[in-house]
C-alpha cells in the first residue's frame, strides 16, 4: 500500500477459488475481500482505500473495509490483463492482450488509448505502467517479440512519444523523489532518475538478489515503498530445465542429455529428432533440432527476434516456427536459411500442417480480442478462417490424417 503498512495479493486455494486478500503487516491479520470472480493483478488506489482490480473481462474497485465491488469499465479481452498503477489525477494506466497503454478514468470508468509502443506494427506490448508524479509520463516494459526494441521505456499520455532508457526486458517502479528501481538476470537494482530530463543517472546499485519473474510478460515480483520493499524469491535462480524421454509404458524417465532453457519440443514425426526453442537471453529463443540416434545438435534458426513453437511437416522436410509476430520454416537437414511464410500484423503461432504438406494450420489473435483458429495455402496463399472464439485459442494437433484437429 502507498504507506507501506499494508499487503495485497491474489490467493489461489484451488484451480478455480481465487480471493483477493489484504494482509496488515503491523498485526499480521489477513483479510479476504468477498465479490471478486477470479481477481488478477490488484493495484492501490493513491489514498489506500481502495483495490482496482481484473476480474472477467471487466475492470472493477472495492474498498478493503468491506462493501461490494463496482464496476468501471469492460475490457476488449481477458488475455493476460494487467493493471499498472493508479495515480492521483484518478487515471488507472493498465493494458490488455497486445498493443497500446489503455487509460481508464476511476471515477467514471471511461477508457481511452494512450501510448503505442511502435505505431503501425504488430508484436510490441506495452506493459507495467507505472506513473511518474506529474501524471503525464509513465514507465513501461515494451514486451516486444518482432525485432530488438524490447525494454523500458518512458512516454507521455499527452503527446503518446516515447523513448527506451533500458534495453533490456524487465518491469519497473518509480520511488520518489528520484529512484527507479527494476529487476536485471535475477536481481533488483536501484538507480537515480531524474525526471525534468527524463534520464538515468549514475550507476545501478543492487537491492536484493534473487528475485522471482515471471515468464511472460517478464513481470519482476517486488513491490516498494519509499521504506518497505516485498518480493518474492526466486526458489531456483540458476534456472535450467532437462529435456526428458518418459516411456509412457513404465513411467521411467531418461535424460535426453540437453540443459537450458528449453522449451516447446516437438518429436519428429519417425521418432528419431526433437526440435525445440532454446532461450538464450532474456529477450529470444533459437530453433535447435537434436538427433536421438547421433546425439548431435543442429541450430535450425538464430535470430534477433524470439523464435518459438517449432513444428514439423509430415514428410519431416520443413520445420515451422513463430518469429516474432510472423511464421518461418526452415530445412531440417540445416541448409539454406529460413523462409517467410505467413504475416498479417497479428501473432501468429503455426499448430499443424496437413498431410499432403501443402496447408499449415495456425492460430492468432482476433482483431476485436479473443483468437482465431485459421488454415493457410502454403502456396497459394489463400487463407480461411476455421474457428473464432472471444476467449484464447491455442495447442493444436492435427489427426494423422490430416482432417482432424483437436
Amino acid at each position: 500500500s502507498p504507506d507501506g503498512t499494508r499487503l495485497a495479493y491474489v490467493a489461489a486455494r484451488t484451480a478455480t477459488d481465487w480471493v483477493l486478500c489484504v494482509r496488515d503487516l503491523r498485526t499480521g491479520t489477513e483479510t479476504a475481500l468477498r465479490g471478486p470472480e477470479r481477481p488478477r493483478s490488484p493495484v492501490w488506489s493513491p489514498d489506500g482505500r481502495y483495490l482496482v482490480y481484473f476480474s472477467a473481462n471487466r475492470i472493477e474497485k472495492i474498498a478493503i473495509d468491506g462493501g461490494q465491488p463496482e464496476f468501471l469499465t469492460e475490457t476488449k479481452s481477458d488475455y493476460l490483463p494487467i493493471i499498472g498503477d493508479w495515480h492521483e489525477n484518478g487515471l488507472i494506466a493498465y493494458s490488455t492482450a497486445r498493443g497500446r497503454l489503455m487509460l481508464c478514468d476511476s471515477s467514471t470508468g471511461e477508457r481511452t488509448e494512450s501510448i503505442d509502443p511502435v505505431p503501425g506494427r504488430g508484436g510490441d506490448w506495452a506493459v507495467y505502467p507505472t506513473f511518474l508524479p506529474d501524471g503525464e509520463h509513465v514507465l513501461y516494459l515494451n514486451q516486444d517479440d518482432v525485432s530488438a526494441d524490447a525494454g523500458l521505456y518512458v512516454g507521455s499520455i499527452t503527446d503518446g512519444s516515447s523513448k527506451r532508457l533500458l534495453a533490456f526486458e524487465t518491469s519497473a517502479l518509480f520511488l520518489e523523489p528520484d529512484i527507479l528501481m527494476f529487476w536485471r538476470g535475477g536481481d533488483v537494482f536501484r538507480q537515480r532518475f531524474n525526471t525534468r530530463t527524463l534520464e538515468l543517472e549514475g550507476e545501478p546499485t543492487p537491492v536484493l538478489r534473487s528475485v522471482l519473474r515471471r515468464d511472460w510478460p517478464m513481470f519482476a515480483s517486488f513491490s516498494a515503498t519509499r521504506d518497505t520493499l516485498a518480493y518474492i524469491p526466486d526458489p531456483q535462480p540458476e534456472y535450467v530445465s532437462t529435456m526428458v524421454i518418459l516411456d509412457i509404458e513404465t513411467g521411467v524417465e531418461q535424460s535426453v542429455g540437453i540443459e537450458g532453457a528449453l522449451w516447446t519440443p516437438r518429436v519428429s514425426p519417425d521418432g528419431t529428432m526433437v526440435v525445440f526453442d532454446r532461450t538464450v537471453d532474456s529477450t529470444a529463443g533459437d530453433i535447435v533440432l537434436h538427433n536421438f540416434k547421433t546425439g548431435t545438435e543442429t541450430m535450425l534458426s538464430r535470430h534477433p527476434s524470439n523464435e518459438s513453437v517449432p513444428i514439423w511437416s509430415p514428410d519431416m522436410t520443413w520445420v515451422y516456427f513463430f518469429r516474432g509476430s510472423e511464421i518461418y520454416r526452415a530445412r531440417s537437414d540445416g541448409t539454406g536459411t529460413p523462409e517467410h511464410v505467413l504475416s498479417h500484423g497479428l501473432m501468429h503461432f503455426p499448430q499443424g500442417v496437413t498431410a499432403d504438406g501443402t496447408r499449415l494450420v495456425y492460430t492468432t489473435d482476433g482483431e476485436q480480442g479473443g483468437g482465431e483458429l485459421r488454415i493457410h495455402n502454403i502456396e497459394s496463399g489463400e487463407d480461411e478462417l476455421l474457428v473464432s472464439s472471444t476467449g484464447s485459442i491455442g495447442r493444436g494437433a492435427l489427426h494423422k490424417d490430416g482432417e482432424l484437429l483437436a
